[in-house]
């Protein structure tokens, strides 16, 4: 499958760069930013950066494929769904694949105040959380390719 012409996304990950395909292959539905998540050693003052992907549709449109997304994110148990934010007639919505929280509510670094084991094992569970979050691009993906098929939006 290819991307949409005047489309580049060339640096994420294949898995959720296929999703990010086949989403604007949905009549009405276009995808604005996209970011697979990053694990940061170099970087204490924020180790993970959870990933997402933006996208709208025509407000009131669509419902169907945001209520899949919502199902998959609710029972995944590191991804969710936020959104709708109304703007005109577009809806807008955002899926995010969560690493664990490395600072408070109010922003404190809890990371920079753990042991050097606690971080080191911190480390070694984002790494098995970006292995999930690229198997739950996947699924999602396989969702979304059959939500494709079944409506028939395909040639």
């Amino acid at each position: 499958m290819s991307l949409p012409s005047g489309f580049n996304i060339e640096k994420p990950d294949n898995e959720i760069r296929e999703l990010v395909i086949n989403l604007n292959q949905i009549p009405g539905v276009a995808t604005d930013t996209t970011c697979e998540g990053h694990v940061w050693y170099e970087f204490p003052e924020w180790p993970t950066k959870d990933g997402w992907i933006h996208f709208s549709t025509s407000k009131g449109e669509n419902k169907d494929l945001v209520e899949l997304v919502k199902s998959f994110c609710s029972k995944s148990g590191y991804f969710k769904l936020e959104g709708p934010k109304e703007l005109g007639e577009t809806s807008s919505f955002t899926i995010i694949a969560l690493y664990e929280p490395h600072h408070d509510e109010k922003c404190e670094n809890l990371f920079a105040k753990w042991s050097r084991q606690q971080q080191q094992d911190y480390f070694r569970r984002a790494e098995d959380r970006r292995e999930q979050h690229a198997q739950g691009w996947k699924e999602l993906n396989e969702l979304v390719i059959d939500y494709i098929k079944e409506k028939a939006l395909l040639d």
